[in-house]
């Protein structure tokens, strides 16, 4: 997509994926806001840790998991170039853009694969909490962004969350440039 220009003064680990994670000469603004994003027999899956760049959201998933000891469960499960284990996760825009991770694009695109993208960019953990961690690039617009869960493996259908975008946008504000590329 020729019309989604890398932004200007933030640095990446390199130029592949840009829009894959966030910037390394930011530091990000933090929102903690642990909120509930799903309740299913078996397993409780909320959002916390949220990293707010000038570029997106870093943020992580979290599954609190009532399962036997010896059953391996997590997120994300590594399967050759994907990862998947049956959870979806989306977000939607108060403008309509939506990103998906059972729809990541094209791994090997040189420019980001629509308007709003969501990288997986590191899981792990096992029973009782498995933890996936996730960038959305870019910020959202003001309005609501709303979070959408599934996981049939545990018997979660769709459920919702919306969050106000100011929330995020306020976190940017925060976000600290230091330094600038050379």
């Amino acid at each position: 997509m020729s019309g989604l220009a890398r932004p200007r003064g933030a640095v990446f680990e390199d130029d592949w994926g840009w829009w894959m994670r966030p910037p390394v000469n930011e530091m990000p603004g933090t929102v903690v806001p642990h909120i509930l994003l799903a309740r299913a027999t078996g397993a409780d899956i909320y959002l916390t840790e949220a990293d707010v760049y000038s570029t997106g959201i870093r943020f992580a998933i979290v599954a609190l998991i009532a399962a036997d000891g010896d059953e391996e469960v997590s997120l994300l499960e590594p399967d050759g170039d994907t990862v998947h284990a049956d959870f979806v996760l989306s977000v939607e825009y108060a403008d309509g853009r939506r990103a998906s991770t059972d729809d990541p694009g094209d791994p090997d695109a040189s420019s980001p694969p629509s308007p709003i993208a969501l990288s997986d960019i590191r899981y792990g953990g096992g029973p009782p909490r498995a933890t996936g961690n996730y960038f959305l690039w870019p910020l959202p617009p003001s309005g609501t962004v709303t979070f959408c869960c599934s996981w049939p493996r545990m018997h979660l259908r769709a459920a919702k969350h919306r969050v106000d975008a100011d929330v995020f946008l306020d976190a940017a504000a925060d976000c600290e440039r230091l330094w600038l590329p050379v």
